[in-house]
């Protein structure tokens, strides 16, 4: 509980009732944001008199000794107003009084010129004559489709506008939005103000130059233009004219677009009034049929104007017409009617047939749900609109909806009318809840069938319209390019099953709008609106009309998003407290306010303004009287639970309590926050059955009963007592599980309503949706995000993190299904801006921004692409971190879901260390080859397509720069990964690739969403539309839909073309075909893709009865199996694939790329597994008998590779080099002899003491210390130092020795290392590199690269953990330990460590060797456990031994052997890297491992995940 002193309540020093400090706030996480958009502490000002105040003579302060720390500028604060001061440390002195006035704006006309190969110094300056440059509004550029003057390709283009400004004096700061695409410079008046992308500021850019790195332009993807502000902007400028010069350079000379949209504006503290007129200029080019065209201008917000001209008033075609307005100044809204190709003005056009419009026979109709029988409609006779019959429809069906529908012909980019005559009668009138309505849908097509593009809802005939009257039902579109053909559709809406009431349709009419059916003979026109000549609205395709708003002074100021200054100080508050001083100008304190610490959007201030108590504020009132909110004296404490959650096995009663006085508890059982007027708590709660069933409930969907299992309750509750600020939320999570997990365990708390609600819960398909699949316009297509509690809890029940954060549905089509994916975001405004945990473990990454909760989709498995991507990250694949989980959502169990990262800017930034302003990601489409952006640019990809395009790679020298942008390993094992699994949902979707714009940034793919994978729709015909075309994946060659020529379904032939491409280089194809084959040797063997499946159902089994029992029987999805026997029978068809696939692929490679077929096998064996290893292809060899089969005629490449202190002698026969290329054209096996190479130093110099994350406040940088600990010198002249990074190289330099019994320092940087210990003289460096602060391979070696030392720390156990940031150093314990186990180590007892000198946790051995030793055999539990990917096995030896410890299966397969030799007595640890004995990575599951030493036997169980 946060406790204020009534000494800060009522504390603050006044000497003036003239200015006060009226409210203040340390930790603005979201109460008030300033011209920047971001939060910041702030104090308020308040002045009580009945006077003006010039603050000019006042100064604000943290610090008692400088009362004068920052000033206010000139301002006067009205009597009784309010003053908001940021204290931000930006400082920054504009009064907040004035105005944004555009100065150049959107559309003016700027003198430039593109792409000079040299310039005039003085270009930039008033003086320079510009009048041969051309002439032309902006945006000025090329590419994209975003700009007004286009201009041919080039490097660079400078652009010059004059301006005029009055009194300079007036104008504070500068404000200059720029859409630009790639980088640029500004300048005013010869004076550079603004640079991006371009290098140091101040420095020369000639015309040549290239931009850093590809900027993408915004204003054309939807978003705003960026802004830069430029303070103090009145010193650049003149009274008169000035100008403002800009060059604007490309990334690259081969890039596609470039753009220069600047708009400059000033703040004005002293507006000039606007001018009372502005000229409006209207043009347009006028289209095929002129006298359809016409426009109105209205005045709008009170302005008073209205000028129309009518059609009919242009009679010339493709002529061009201007109108020259004088309006008032004010709002504006324009409508151009038939002026850019819509061709049909006010009625006819083409009418596209439609069977049977007027329903006057059977026939040319169909129905929708099929259980609709004509029992639901009546020709009714005599009751036609303009004809005898009509169509009667009544009744109801299994969604609720009496739907009837006609397949009509689409013509794309085109519009498209549809109407149809509607009504209800007095006889039979529509009932309550029922409706009718007409739709007008557009259908594509691609590989999963066709499906909605989108759909256009006429208006509705509902229980309000008038009956027996015939109302017009119509609405209009544009066919989307890739329409294939549309749907007409009429629906009677009857969802409540009412037998009442019933409703006509008649008359139907359907026309595309062009005025001839040779659409080529039809040319379009366009349109301009010009203020004050500035382009303002420049014409676009629209529908029957298109109508613009604006106002002729602040042009465009949506899109401009002008915000005033604030003041801001040059100091922050602290957050835990402190005191804010205001002086006047003879330092005399007027004012102070002892800022408590505060919780997050918490104010402090006085309740009535300026008098009376200090007080806290829930609701700040930031620039507002404090009377408006209700001020507190304290904070309630939080909730105390007797029991604070978890896995339980009994029933039990909770208890709550409150350290507040008068504190009330309310809770809440449903997941919804608590607040006054939910469960108040009186005594205890009984967690019992009764609680768990009645707890929460979930509400039906679409007409269909859950049956839900009960498992768990959230209890939520929050402490309110008078005068306090109510407590936190507390939330506990009781599971009920029945089942011992192995999986984690996800426990969400969110409000009912959010989820179920019809108008704003998310997960439902709300009021107003199209009742087929997949219910386009439900609330769960919706981008919506609400607030939730997650609770992770480890396997065995331990809490990973609780936190709040927001939620979303996440997916494509998954969304219609019965589960869903969820997405998360952590955002300050719920608490914490990022989940600081480790939620893979092992993984490395402990910080997210985001995650999922993927549900299992179109997989029937619930784990196929997890399996899939798994299999592939073994190969180095880039994937999404899998972990499966068991998920309940307000207590009820929800079935599994596999927490997933979110593949975006913050996914490639944790992984790969590429910022996101130095990112391209991009997603593949379907139907384009143009790829979709989802960060950055798409330059550099269009770059390297075209260059494939024109290049022929057979070329060695076209391939290797080819392969200088494409990561060809990824490239290959990407597709191999992709090829083998048959995933047929790619590549012309679920394909993303990425690259780092800057230095040597190579393409790389993302493999996701794999669902169709591995057998998934094999022997299914008819449930998906692209099975008859697929068939069997016996017979379906998945390397033709590959790199064929076909386009068969989802794999186009633009989407194939890099990697047909790249095989046309016969380095690369073998380079393919021969990784094909080690994947098929290892990842992708049947032995291996077995085993891992086994090891993952092993994991979700417990579980897979009550999601079946979830989402099987009663849930319509295709897709959950409804029984155990249909789920086993769906796991046997992966079975029946992992059996299949891998000779079905060998095949496929032979007829693809012309092979003889014959394959043979090579055996692999070392004389000492110790000594070495051999490297075939891409494969590491480490274990003994490896054996792989590969092709007679493609040369495979092998390789003899000695570890550290051995050499590689020779082959068994044959007799080849350490390194060979060769033809298997028979099978072979080869013997690697290696040989002990000693290294004399071994015994007398180690690696002793280890900087390797400094803490905050003391930091040198990391350092390593080594030391002689002979007696005699040693001459380490040549000897090299090194990190696991074979590229991190210190080489000592010629004639250095080091001293007997002597240390040395290698430090990262030689400078902050001598500040930090200036006493320290023995040391050496700059080495140029850190160490990684999770544990790094340290390695010296001598000048013939023997090794002499290493060291493979770990930041967590058995390591010392102290050293990891808290100042303190890892240090051997003596040098006659065995410095690679960890036992041998200790945290210094010194802070900082002691480098140079003997280590402070140094012990003597003589005294004592024997408690050194352990008393008796153990082997304890492997830690981290689950791990992935490295584990380690602690044992203790007390005696010599021959020990062996091995690694094997679930099944009892031996996987590896970690030790098998004599060891000596002592503490031991092995680590295991999830490799089996070929050194390939093992599948995810559990594993069993043993030791034997002596008579001691032991086995423990251990889980790796992926």
């Amino acid at each position: 509980m946060k406790k204020i002193l009534l000494y800060l309540l009522s504390g603050s020093i006044v000497l003036s009732q003239n200015l006060l400090i009226n409210e203040s706030m340390s930790r603005n996480i979201s109460s008030v944001y300033d011209e920047d958009s971001t939060t910041h502490d702030w104090v308020e000002l308040y002045n009580p008199g009945t006077e003006p105040i010039n603050l000019v003579d006042f100064f604000l302060s943290d610090d008692l000794d400088s009362l004068n720390k920052w000033q206010f500028p000139e301002g006067n604060l009205a009597p009784g107003s309010h003053l908001l001061v940021f204290a931000s440390n930006k400082n920054r002195k504009i009064w907040p009084q004035g105005s944004w006035v555009p100065i150049i704006n959107f559309g003016t006309s700027w003198n430039y010129l593109a792409g000079p190969t040299e310039i005039s110094s003085n270009w930039n300056t008033i003086d320079f004559d510009d009048s041969g440059w051309p002439n032309g509004p902006s945006s000025i550029g090329y590419g994209d489709d975003d700009d007004i003057t286009i201009i041919d390709p080039v490097v660079s283009l400078y652009l010059r506008k004059t301006f005029q400004v009055e009194n300079v004096n007036e104008i504070a700061h500068g404000l200059l939005h720029m859409d630009y695409d790639d980088g640029f410079v500004a300048y005013l008046n010869g004076m550079e103000v603004v640079r991006e992308n371009m290098g140091e500021p101040g420095t020369e850019v000639l015309p040549s130059d290239f931009a850093m790195t590809n900027v993408e332009a915004n204003i054309y993807r939807g978003l705003k233009p960026e802004k830069f502000f430029v303070e103090n902007v009145a010193e650049y400028l003149v009274d008169g004219q000035n100008i403002l010069s800009i060059q604007v350079h490309n990334a690259n000379e081969n890039l596609a677009d470039l753009t220069a949209l600047p708009i400059l504006s000033f703040y004005y503290t002293s507006p000039p009034l606007p001018n009372e007129t502005s000229e409006v200029t209207i043009r347009i080019q006028t289209d095929s049929y002129p006298e359809e065209t016409s426009w109105t201008l209205v005045g709008v917000n009170g302005t008073q104007f209205y000028e129309t001209v009518p059609p009919g008033s242009m009679t010339l075609s493709h002529s061009l017409y201007e109108w020259t307005l004088d309006v008032p100044t004010g709002d504006y809204g324009i409508t151009i009617n038939d002026t850019w190709g819509d061709g049909l003005c006010c009625e006819d056009g083409v009418p596209v047939p439609v069977y049977n419009s007027g329903f006057e026979s059977d026939g040319g109709w169909g129905v929708w749900p099929p259980d609709v029988s004509s029992e639901n409609w009546n020709q009714a006779p005599g009751e036609g609109e303009s004809s005898y019959n009509s169509l009667e429809v009544y009744g109801t069906s299994s969604n609720g909806a009496v739907a009837f529908w006609q397949q009509v012909p689409v013509y794309p980019g085109e519009l498209h009318h549809l109407s149809v005559y509607a009504k209800h009668s007095s006889e039979n009138p529509i009932q309550n809840g029922q409706s009718a309505h007409a739709i007008l849908e557009f259908w594509g097509g691609g590989w999963w069938g066709q499906y909605i593009i989108s759909s256009h809802v006429t208006e509705y005939v509902t229980t309000s319209s008038t009956q027996d009257e015939w109302i017009e039902l119509s609405t209009a579109a544009v066919a989307p390019d890739d329409a294939i053909h549309t749907h007409v559709v009429v629906v009677f809406s009857n969802p409540t099953g009412n037998q009442n009431g019933s409703v006509f349709f008649d008359n139907m009419i359907y026309r595309r709008n062009v005025h001839n059916e040779d659409v080529s003979l039809y040319n379009g026109g366009e349109f301009t609106v010009m203020v004050d000549s500035s382009i303002i609205i420049q014409g676009g395709e629209f529908e029957e009309y298109q109508s613009e708003s604006f106002n002729t002074v602040n042009l465009l100021s949506d899109l401009l998003n002008y915000q005033n200054p604030y003041l801001h100080t040059n100091f922050r508050i602290r957050s835990d407290g402190e005191t804010v001083y205001l002086s006047d100008q003879v330092g005399e304190i007027v004012d102070s306010m002892n800022v408590p610490s505060l919780s997050s959007n918490v104010s402090y201030g006085y309740q009535t303004d300026g008098v009376g108590e200090l007080t806290l504020f829930n609701d700040p009132t930031p620039e507002h009287s404090n009377s408006m909110s209700n001020g507190y004296y304290d904070y309630t404490s939080n909730p105390t639970f007797s029991d604070s959650g978890g896995f339980k096995d009994d029933y039990f009663n909770l208890y709550i309590s409150s350290q507040t006085d008068d504190a009330v508890i309310y809770y809440t059982t449903d997941g919804s926050k608590p607040d006054e007027n939910s469960n108040i708590y009186q005594n205890f709660i009984s967690i019992d059955n009764n609680l768990l069933t009645n707890g929460t409930q979930t509400p039906d969907q679409y007409g269909i009963i859950y049956s839900p299992t009960y498992d768990g309750i959230i209890i939520r509750a929050i402490a309110v007592a008078p005068n306090h600020i109510p407590s936190d939320i507390i939330t506990h999570s009781y599971i009920f599980d029945p089942v011992n997990t192995d999986l984690p365990v996800v426990s969400i708390a969110i409000a009912p309503d959010d989820l179920w609600d019809p108008e704003i819960g998310m997960h439902v398909a709300g009021e107003a949706f199209w009742p087929f699949y997949p219910y386009p316009g439900s609330n769960f297509w919706n981008d919506w995000e609400k607030e939730v509690h997650i609770e992770l809890f480890e396997p065995g029940g331990i809490i990973g993190f609780k936190q709040n954060l927001g939620m979303k549905i996440f997916g494509g089509w998954s969304r219609a299904e019965a589960q869903k994916s969820f997405s998360f975001f952590a955002r300050s405004i719920y608490g914490d801006g990022d989940i600081d945990y480790e939620l893979f473990p092992e993984s490395g990454v402990n910080n997210y921004e985001t995650f999922i909760l993927r549900a299992h989709g179109q997989d029937n498995v619930m784990f196929r692409d997890g399996f899939q991507t798994s299999l592939a990250s073994e190969n180095g694949v880039v994937v999404q971190d899998y972990r499966p989980a068991a998920v309940y959502l307000n207590g009820e169990f929800w079935g599994i879901q596999n927490i997933r990262e979110k593949v975006n800017e913050h996914f490639i930034n944790t992984h790969f260390d590429i910022d996101k302003d130095d990112l391209d990601l991009l997603a593949m489409r379907y139907n384009s080859p143009e790829p979709e952006l989802i960060y950055g640019s798409t330059e550099d990809y269009a770059e390297i397509r075209q260059f494939l395009t024109n290049n022929d790679l057979s070329v060695d020298v076209n391939y290797l720069n080819a392969a200088q942008k494409y990561d060809v390993q990824n490239l290959i094992d990407y597709n191999i990964a992709q090829i083998f699994t048959m995933n047929y949902d790619w590549p012309g979707n679920n394909n993303k690739l990425f690259k780092s714009k800057s230095g040597d940034g190579k393409w790389r793919h993302i493999m996701y969403d794999t669902d169709f994978g591995f057998g998934r729709w094999a022997y299914q015909p008819g449930v998906i539309p692209f099975l008859p075309f697929i068939g069997s994946y016996e017979t379906y060659d998945m390397l033709d839909h590959a790199i064929g020529e076909d386009d068969t379904f989802n794999n186009p032939v633009w989407s194939t073309a890099v990697l047909t491409n790249f095989l046309e280089n016969m380095d690369f194809r073998n380079k393919f075909i021969n990784t094909y084959c080690d994947r098929l040797n290892t990842t992708y063997s049947t032995e291996n893709t077995l085993y891992f499946m086994d090891s993952l159902r092993t994991i979700i089994d417990p579980y897979i009865f009550d999601h079946i029992n979830r989402y099987g029987p009663d849930i319509y999805d295709n897709y959950t199996p409804n029984t155990l026997g249909q789920y086993n029978s769906s796991y046997q068809g992966m079975e029946n694939f992992a059996n299949y696939r891998p000779d079905n692929a060998r095949n496929e490679m032979v007829e693809m790329f012309g092979l003889s077929g014959y394959s043979n096998t090579i055996s692999l064996y070392m004389n000492d597994v110790e000594a070495g290893h051999i490297e075939i292809n891409s494969l590491k060899i480490r274990d003994q008998g490896w054996s792989g089969e590969y092709f007679s005629d493609v040369p495979i490449n092998i390789k003899a590779v000695p570890n550290f202190g051995y050499e590689f002698t020779h082959w068994s026969e044959p007799s080849y080099d350490d390194s060979v290329t060769m033809y298997l054209d028979q099978d072979l096996s080869l013997v690697a002899n290696f040989m002990d190479v000693q290294n004399p130093y071994q015994d007398l110099i180690s690696i002793n003491e280890i900087n390797y994350n400094s803490s905050d406040d003391f930091d040198p940088g990391d350092w390593v210390e080594i030391h002689n600990f002979s007696d005699q010198s040693l001459n380490i002249s040549g000897w090299k130092f090194m990190d696991s990074d074979d590229s991190h190289i210190f080489t000592f330099p010629e004639g250095f020795t080091l001293d007997a019994s002597s240390y040395l320092v290698l430090c990262q940087d030689s400078a902050e290392f001598s500040q930090a210990y200036p006493e320290v003289q023995n040391y050496i460096g700059s080495l140029g590199f850190g160490f990684s602060g999770s544990g790094e391979l340290l390695r010296l070696l001598d000048n013939n690269e023997g090794l002499v030392d290493y060291v493979d720390y770990d930041d967590s156990e058995p390591w010392p953990t102290e050293p990891d940031g808290s100042g303190r150093t890892l240090e051997l314990i003596n040098p006659l330990l065995d410095n690679s186990i960890s036992e041998s180590w200790a945290s210094s007892t010194d802070q900082y460590g002691t480098p140079g000198y003997i280590n402070s946790a140094y012990s003597s051995l003589s005294r004592d060797e024997d408690a050194l030793l352990p008393t008796e055999f153990a082997m304890y539990q492997n830690y981290p456990n689950p791990f992935n990917p490295i584990t380690n096995i602690k044992y203790d030896l007390p005696a010599d031994a021959h020990t062996v410890m091995e690694v094997f299966d679930i099944m009892g397969k031996h996987v590896k052997t970690l030790v098998d030799e004599n060891q000596t007595a002592g503490f031991k640890t092995i680590k295991w890297d999830a490799t089996n004995s070929a050194g390939n990575n093992v599948a995810a599951g559990m594993y069993i491992y043993q030791i034997k030493s002596g008579s001691y036997n032991e086995t423990k169980k251990m889980i790796l995940l992926k």
